[in-house]
């Protein structure tokens, strides 16, 4: 069932438009995820998408939340030689 991946995929890169986010991922991917807690993760809500039953929990991943989202600042920027 590659075809509902691959529609599952498509629409939720297209809910980044909506949420602002520049990554979002499912909840079951984020199930996937080795140590999910480990990771930081805000949730989206639940994204309805034709064909399925239920509402997709959606989350905005890491480094791409808005700053004040996330619990830790992102590294600055290294530059060489210094």
């Amino acid at each position: 069932m590659i075809w509902d991946a691959v529609n599952v995929a498509a629409r939720v890169e297209g809910a980044t438009r909506q949420t602002g986010d520049t990554v979002l991922l499912t909840d079951s991917t984020r199930c996937l995820l080795e140590r999910p807690d480990d990771h930081e993760l805000a949730e989206r809500g639940a994204l309805p998408l034709k064909g399925k039953r239920d509402p997709v929990p959606i989350y905005a991943a890491g480094e791409a939340l808005p700053l004040d989202e996330r619990s830790t600042p992102a590294a600055p920027d290294l530059i060489a030689g210094t």
